[in-house]
C-alpha cells in the first residue's frame, strides 16, 4: 500500500530514494544481529542511500555495540523501529527483508515480508527453507558469514519487488476464502469471535458453566 509506505517513511525521517534493509525480530546473537551489522557496516562505507531499520526488542543489549562500527550511525542509517503489533505497516517502509539467523522454528517475518512483495535474504538453515524460493522470491546467505551476507546485499536481486513471495504464501499458508463461499459456504461460526470466547469463558467456569444458546433455525447455535 503505497499510502502506508510514504507515511511509515516520514514518520522515520526516510527518503524515497533510500534503500532500507529491514531486521525484524529479537535482537540477539541467534538471529544473526551481528553478521548483519558488519555486512552493513562494509555496505554503508560507499553507500549513502543505504538504511538498516531494526524492528523488535532488543534482547542482547546490542544497542551497546552501534559505536563499535565506524560506519553505522545510530539514528542515521540506523534506525531502531521498537516493538510492533503491527508489522504490516512496519515493513512496508522498508525495501529489502533480512535474516541472518543461527537457527529458526519457521520465519514468520519471512513469509509476513512476502505478503506485501518484500525481497528477503536469509540464512541457509533448515528452519526457512520453506518460508522462501531461492533466486524468486528471495537469496539465501550461509549462516555466521559476514563476507555472504554482504554479498547478497549488494545483488540487483534485492532491489525489486518480488510479488512471487505473495503467490508462494498464497499457495502454501493461506486459503481462498472468496473460492471456498463459492463452492461450499461458510460455517455459520465465522466471524462471531465475541460469542465464541463467551461460550469459552462460560464453559470454563468451575460452576454455573452451562451457556444457553438463543437464535433462530440455522444461525450456528449447534
Amino acid at each position: 500500500n503505497i499510502n502506508i509506505r510514504i507515511e511509515e517513511r516520514s514518520k522515520l525521517g526516510l527518503k524515497e530514494s533510500d534503500v532500507v534493509f529491514i531486521f525484524m525480530g529479537r535482537m540477539n546473537r541467534e538471529k544473526g544481529i551481528y553478521e548483519l551489522l558488519g555486512a552493513f557496516d562494509r555496505l554503508a562505507k560507499d553507500n549513502r542511500d543505504a538504511k538498516l531499520l531494526m524492528i523488535g526488542s532488543n534482547d542482547g543489549n546490542t544497542e551497546d555495540k552501534f559505536k563499535s562500527y565506524s560506519n553505522i550511525f545510530y539514528g542515521k542509517n540506523l534506525i531502531c523501529y521498537g516493538y510492533t503489533q503491527t508489522p504490516y505497516n512496519a515493513l512496508q517502509a522498508g525495501d529489502i527483508l533480512c535474516l541472518p539467523s543461527y537457527r529458526e522454528g519457521f520465519g514468520i517475518s519471512v513469509i509476513e515480508s512476502s505478503a506485501v512483495t518484500l525481497p528477503v535474504i536469509v540464512s541457509d538453515i533448515y528452519g526457512l527453507k520453506d518460508a522462501y524460493e531461492d533466486g524468486v522470491t528471495g537469496l539465501k546467505c550461509k549462516a555466521r558469514d559476514i563476507d555472504s551476507l554482504y554479498e547478497k546485499f549488494t545483488s540487483k536481486f534485492c532491489y525489486r519487488k518480488t510479488n512471487g513471495g505473495r503467490k508462494l504464501l498464497l499457495e502454501n499458508y493461506a486459503e481462498d476464502l472468496n473460492k471456498k463461499y463459492n463452492e461450499i459456504g461458510f460455517d455459520p461460526v465465522l466471524g462471531r469471535d465475541e460469542q465464541i470466547e463467551r461460550l469459552i469463558e462460560v464453559l470454563l467456569r468451575r460452576t454455573k458453566n452451562n451457556p444457553l444458546l438463543l437464535g433462530n433455525a440455522g444461525v450456528g447455535k449447534t
